[in-house]
C-alpha cells in the first residue's frame, strides 16, 4: 500500500472548475442588465406624465414598436419617484431610468402624441 493514495482525496479537474466560473459570469450578466431594465408603464400613464410636465425625452424604436420615456431630473428627485426606481433597481445607478410601453402602431402612437402636445403649451412640448 502506497502512502500517496492513503491520504488523497476525490478533487473536482479543471473543466469543472470552468463550467462554475461559467456559469457564475452568466449569472452575473444577467443580473447587472435587470439593474438598466426600464421600467413598464401604460400609454395612459405616459399620457398623464406629458400632461404634467414631467418628461425629459421621448424616443421611439421602430422595429419594436415600444416607446422609451425619459424624465426630467427634478421629476425623479422626488419621493413617488425614487422609491419606484429602488423597486425596479438592486444596486444604485447614475443612468436615469427610463420608462417603455408598447403601442400597437407607431402611426396611432404618432397621432396620439400630436393631439396630445397640441393640448400643451407650446413651452411643454417635448417632440421627438
Amino acid at each position: 500500500m502506497s502512502m500517496s493514495n492513503k491520504h488523497s482525496s476525490p478533487r473536482p479537474d479543471t473543466q469543472s472548475w470552468a463550467i462554475i466560473t461559467l456559469i457564475m459570469v452568466i449569472i452575473s450578466i444577467v443580473y447587472f442588465n435587470k439593474m438598466n431594465a426600464p421600467i413598464d408603464i401604460s400609454e395612459h400613464r405616459f399620457e398623464t406624465m406629458v400632461r404634467q410636465n414631467e418628461v425629459k425625452e421621448v424616443v421611439l424604436v421602430v422595429n419594436k414598436n415600444v416607446v422609451e420615456v425619459t424624465l426630467k431630473p427634478e421629476v425623479l428627485a422626488r419621493e413617488d419617484y425614487k422609491a419606484e426606481v429602488a423597486a425596479h433597481r438592486q444596486l444604485p445607478n447614475d443612468q436615469p431610468p427610463v420608462y417603455t410601453f408598447r403601442t400597437p402602431s407607431l402611426q396611432i402612437f404618432n397621432d396620439n402624441f400630436k393631439a396630445l402636445e397640441a393640448q400643451l403649451p407650446p413651452e411643454h412640448r417635448i417632440g421627438y
